[in-house]
C-alpha cells in the first residue's frame, strides 16, 4: 500500500475485498486496486481514534462486516482492533511500519504500560514488522505477546530493465544534466531524520573530486528552505537539484537517470523501501547502518554502508563507486537479484496470506 490506509478487509462470504483510505486515493494508487471483486472507499483522517472522528470507520465496518481486517500506517496502540472485533471481525492484523528515534534501544516499557497496551491489543491476531530489527523492537517492548509478532519484509515489483535509456535521457534533459554527468539520487522526506544535511556535506566533498556530478533530491518537507540555504552556504547549489514531490518514483525515470541511490538516514529505519526500489533498478546503494537498512543492503555486496552522521565516510563510498563503473554494475546486479529473491512481491504476499485463516470464513 502506498498511502496511509486502513482496513484491508477480506470478506469471502461476499467474495469482495475493501481497501479504505485516509483520503481520496491518487490515481497511481487506485490503479493497483482496479481488479474484479475489489472496492475502494475513502475515509477522513484516521490518526485520531476518538469515537467522533472514527465514525467513517464504524460505518465501513458496519456496512461490510469483514471477517479479516488488516490495519496499516496507524499508531501501534489504537482502539481500531477492538472496533474491528465489535463489528464481527474474526481476525485483526496490524503492520507496524514505524521507524524509531535515532539511537533507540529496544526494551520493555513499564509494567503498567504493557498491561494497558496488551488490553488495547487484546483482539490483535498478529503484528507484522517489515524487518527483523522492527520485530525485535516491537517484541522487546512487551506491548504485544512475542508469539504474535512476525517479520514480513516489505516487497517491491521488479521493473523491466529493457529500454530504460530513453527514460534516463528524458530525465537528464528535463533537469539539464549532461549525459556523462554522474547522478546521485536520494528520495525521502526533507526532515533531519533522513540525513539530507549529511548528504549535502558529503556532496561538497564528492564535488571536489567530481565537479560535474549532480545530486538529485526527491521529496518535500518542512526543512526544504533550510536545506536549500545550506546548499548555497556550501557553494554547491548549482550541483543540487530539488525535484520536489513525485507521484510515482518508480515510473518517473529518476532511478534510470541515477548512477547511485543514497539514503543517509539518522533515525532507525524500519526497512528502507526506497533502497529496495533502487536495487530493483540494479542501482548500487550508499546508505547508513541504522535500523533495518543492513537487512536490505549488504555491505560490499549490494552497496556500501557507513555510520550515521558521517558525511566523510559517505563521500568516500560515493567516490569509490563513481571511480569504478564495474563495481557499480556488480553491486547493482547483486541488488536486483536480492530483490527478486528476498523482497519480491508475490512471495511476500503469499507469506502474509499464510497468516490469514480463510478456512473458517464462510
Amino acid at each position: 500500500m502506498l498511502v496511509r490506509e486502513t482496513a484491508l478487509q477480506l470478506n469471502r462470504r461476499r467474495v469482495e475485498t475493501i481497501a479504505a483510505f485516509q483520503a481520496e486515493p491518487i490515481p497511481s494508487v487506485r490503479q493497483y486496486f482496479d481488479i474484479p471483486g475489489l472496492k475502494v472507499e475513502s475515509l477522513t483522517d484516521l490518526t485520531d481514534s476518538t469515537w467522533h472522528r472514527n465514525a467513517g470507520v464504524r460505518s465501513l465496518l458496519k456496512k461490510y462486516r469483514p471477517e479479516i481486517v488488516h490495519w496499516h500506517f496507524l499508531d501501534a496502540l489504537s482502539l481500531y482492533p477492538w472496533l474491528s472485533w465489535c463489528y464481527g471481525a474474526k481476525q485483526v492484523f496490524f503492520t507496524n511500519h514505524g521507524s524509531y528515534a535515532e539511537g533507540h534501544t529496544p526494551g520493555q516499557v513499564p509494567a503498567w504500560k504493557r498491561f494497558g497496551a496488551r488490553l488495547i491489543n487484546w483482539h490483535l491476531t498478529a503484528m507484522f514488522c517489515p524487518s527483523d530489527y522492527s520485530k525485535r523492537v516491537s517484541a522487546a517492548s512487551g506491548t504485544v505477546p512475542e508469539s504474535r509478532v512476525h517479520r514480513i519484509y516489505n516487497a517491491v515489483s521488479a521493473p523491466c530493465l529493457q529500454d530504460t535509456a530513453e527514460r534516463r535521457s528524458m530525465v537528464r534533459r528535463t533537469y539539464g544534466i549532461p549525459e556523462d554527468a554522474p547522478v546521485i539520487l536520494q528520495a525521502s522526506w526533507l526532515i533531519p531524520e533522513k540525513g539530507i544535511e549529511d548528504l549535502l556535506q558529503a556532496a561538497k566533498l564528492v564535488l571536489s573530486q567530481y565537479p560535474g556530478a549532480r545530486f538529485l533530491i526527491v521529496g518535500e518537507g518542512r526543512d526544504q528552505a533550510k536545506l536549500e540555504k545550506l546548499a548555497e552556504d556550501l557553494d554547491i547549489a548549482r550541483s543540487v537539484i530539488w525535484v520536489g514531490f513525485v507521484k510515482s518514483l518508480t515510473q518517473s525515470g529518476l532511478f534510470e537517470a541515477a548512477d547511485i541511490v543514497c539514503q543517509l538516514s539518522r533515525w532507525e529505519e524500519a526497512f528502507g523501501y526506497v533502497l529496495a526500489e533502487g536495487m530493483s533498478f540494479a542501482k548500487p546503494i550508499v546508505a547508513t547502518r541504522v535500523g533495518g537498512i543492513p537487512e536490505v543492503v549488504t555491505h560490499e555486496t549490494t552497496g556500501l554502508i557507513s555510520s550515521r552522521r558521517d558525511p566523510h565516510s559517505a563521500a568516500v563510498n560515493i567516490c569509490r563507486l563513481l571511480a569504478d563503473p564495474a563495481l557499480r554494475r556488480t553491486l547493482g546486479q547483486a541488488g536486483r537479484q536480492t530483490v527478486e529473491e528476498k523482497f519480491n512481491l508475490a512471495d511476500r504476499v503469499s507469506e502474509m496470506l499464510h497468516y490469514y485463516d480463510t478456512s473458517a470464513i464462510s
